[in-house]
């Protein structure tokens, strides 16, 4: 999963390096590329990254709860 997580993160850093170079280079001509798209393209690779570590952190804290907390078992009822 950290694999994912570190690709999201540099398709990130390339779309917006990407949308940099349009904006800069091709903004007064007319870009081949619409660098609005790739910010959009952005803003969605950078909401799932949020989602995924949340998904993540999640899975943790449960990962971390004791099976029976509170000391509670079978043999108690």
């Amino acid at each position: 999963m950290k694999l994912r997580l570190s690709l999201t993160g540099a398709l990130m850093v390339i779309a917006l390096a990407l949308a940099a170079v349009e904006l800069i280079r091709f903004g007064a001509r007319g870009s081949r590329i619409n660098p609005g798209v790739l910010v959009i393209i952005v803003l969605l690779l950078a909401a799932r990254y949020a989602a995924r570590r949340q998904v993540r952190k999640r899975s943790e804290i449960l990962k971390a709860v004791p099976r029976r907390p509170l000391g509670l078992s079978d043999e108690d009822a």
